[in-house]
């Protein structure tokens, strides 16, 4: 008999959870690069990141970044740090215009 360390689905669990830390680390990142207020009051980044109206602003934005990563075929790293704080600044500044 395998012990759960050696299973497959906890292997998965807990690589799911690592990916998951890594990007939430990459949205603080982010977040820190464009120099974003996630706590001002009135601010709401669901729907000017075109996401659902439901998620939190750290939601809202991981989900946009996982989605940029994974379209853009982009591991996390600074280059992709790089491209998506453009990228958020373009759809942020777009959005108000």
């Amino acid at each position: 008999m395998h012990s759960l360390p050696e299973s497959e689905w906890f292997r998965q669990l807990v690589q799911k959870r690592e990916e998951k830390r890594a990007l939430q680390r990459f949205t603080q990142a982010l977040v820190q690069s464009v120099q974003l207020n996630m706590s001002a009051s009135g601010v709401v980044l669901a729907p000017l990141l075109k996401q659902p109206l439901h998620l939190s602003n750290s939601e809202a934005l991981e989900q946009w970044a996982e989605q940029q990563l994974i379209e853009r075929h982009l591991p996390i790293n600074n280059e992709a740090l790089s491209l998506l704080s453009e990228a958020l600044k373009r759809q942020l500044y777009q959005e108000h215009a």
